[in-house]
């Protein structure tokens, strides 16, 4: 399942009554207006590995066409070389080139969608929100979890929030979760008052995070220490963001990557975000099911292997017992500012998820 490609989809339901947060954000959205929303992140190799050229250049450009949402990446990534035994250089790799992609919004979930595998009907789900539970695909490294019910809180790979605060972890099995106040130290200079939740998976895995409220609920720390068979060299992963209020809405301005393993310093990636322009103008109406035009018989799995909807006739259709997913319209006060936000998410998880791949592809040289 390739990261880099994503669409989304959110399947419809009841609408919760509106909470004055929810309210508060809601109206906001009028200070939003007609154009499309551009995002520029360049990722720099910190310690490039020999032979790389050590920049990546990732824009994301999204386009309002009446009812359909072109989702246009541009990716331009420095070619990977390895090292033969006799010393020459041999190009490993090259990722690159444009993709034009479709998304299409009804409520409540988005999906991890492929196109060059719809002819065997696969699409993966990335995440679905919920206020009270919470689910662990394998990989939180690019898991999301995302209310569209909390529309004033940006979400992150690792983590859930709710209007009161209480944390809601990507996690299916939580041990000895703690949550407490700290105060921790900006990259960029200055301190900033966080909630640090520390938890253990049943995988043996341990976790921390340190979420900033005042700061769009971002997440400026992570920290994960894989669990390791006994001898091995122990490891540590660590993410530090700096963030930055683009037209009143918090994303990452620098985020630095670090992995040790056995001792050894492995710093990998900066990533800066140069710009996010939000200019808005959709119709009060939903978005077409043709948006995302999939092939006639696609199966949605709520978890791999595991179909949930059907695509027949312009709609989803209900697998079993997985309840209704027939697209409804839409609230025009809901789609755009909802869109923002999981937009967000998903350019947080492909770039973390880079760093993690990046990471991984070097050790194993």
């Amino acid at each position: 399942m390739h990261p880099l490609v994503s669409v989304l989809i959110i399947t419809a339901g009841a609408v919760p009554e509106t909470t004055d947060l929810e309210k508060a954000v809601i109206s906001a959205r009028d200070a939003i207006h007609s154009g499309d929303i551009v995002f520029s992140a360049e990722t720099e190799l910190a310690s490039p590995p020999a032979g790389a050229l050590g920049r990546n250049q990732i824009d994301f450009h999204v386009v309002f066409d009446g009812a359909r949402v072109l989702f246009e990446r541009t990716m331009d990534a420095p070619p990977t070389f390895v090292r033969k035994p006799s010393g020459e250089q041999v190009e490993a790799f090259v990722v690159g080139g444009r993709t034009t992609e479709r998304i299409l919004l009804t409520e409540n979930r988005f999906y991890h969608y492929i196109p060059d595998r719809l002819s065997s009907g696969a699409a993966f789900i990335i995440s679905s929100g919920s206020r009270d539970a919470a689910s662990d695909d394998g990989n939180t490294l690019i898991r999301s979890v995302f209310d569209p019910r909390l529309l004033g809180t940006i979400p992150t790979p690792i983590s859930h929030y709710s209007s009161n605060t209480k944390f809601s972890l990507a996690v299916s099995a939580r041990e000895n979760v703690l949550v407490e106040s700290d105060t921790i130290t900006l990259q960029g200079g200055g301190e900033a008052k966080t909630q640090k939740i520390s938890y253990t998976r049943d995988s043996g895995t341990k976790m921390a995070i340190w979420i900033a409220e005042k700061m769009g609920n971002s997440l400026l720390r992570a920290e994960i220490e894989p669990f390791v068979r006994q001898g091995a060299p122990s490891r540590l992963v660590t993410y530090s963001s700096d963030v930055k209020q683009y037209d009143g809405i918090w994303f990452p301005s620098r985020t630095v990557y670090e992995a040790i393993r056995g001792g050894a310093i492995d710093k990998r990636e900066v990533v800066i975000v140069r710009e996010a322009r939000f200019n808005i103008d959709v119709p009060d109406n939903q978005f077409a099911i043709d948006a995302l035009d999939p092939a006639p018989g696609t199966i949605m799995n709520d978890e791999p292997g595991i179909p949930s909807q059907v695509f027949r006739d312009g709609e989803f259709y209900p697998v079993a017992v997985h309840g209704d997913a027939t697209v409804r319209p839409i609230a025009a006060a809901q789609s755009p500012r909802l869109f923002v936000f999981a937009l967000a998410s998903i350019v947080l998880a492909i770039l973390l998820f880079a760093f993690y791949y990046l990471s991984k592809r070097q050790l194993r040289q």
